[in-house]
């Protein structure tokens, strides 16, 4: 399983603005991946092993969305969640995992978030 672009830190965003991101999701021959039965979770985080700064997940639905025909897989963080944001950089994650027994589970991406302080609202 492979991204179209493999991505190590995503592109930066404004504090109180809406952040959108998508990715698809391709099989070894690098025709999109049925993603029927998977979850994903995005995390950002202080270091490893501290307390989640924020948490999407799309399932439960809460920021994410997976399109599993096409192996696309969209993150949204709100305007509202992104205004709360109280760092301007943070570590990042997105797993996704199957809903095998035990899951498979895959690391898409990870890297440094930055976020560019709001100047004037």
């Amino acid at each position: 399983m492979s991204i179209r672009a493999p991505i190590y830190n995503p592109e930066p965003f404004m504090q109180g603005d809406t952040w959108t991101l998508s990715l698809q999701v391709l099989d070894n021959n690098g025709a999109p991946k049925d993603l029927t039965g998977y979850s994903a979770k995005y995390m950002l985080k202080t270091k490893p092993g501290s307390t989640a700064l924020l948490s999407l997940t799309s399932t439960p639905a809460a920021g994410i969305v997976i399109t599993a025909a096409t192996g696309t897989i969209a993150l949204t963080v709100t305007s509202t969640q992104s205004a709360a944001f109280a760092f301007n950089k943070a570590k990042c994650q997105l797993t996704l995992s199957s809903n095998a027994t035990p899951p498979v589970v895959q690391t898409l991406f990870h890297g440094e978030q930055e976020i560019y302080s709001r100047i004037a609202v």
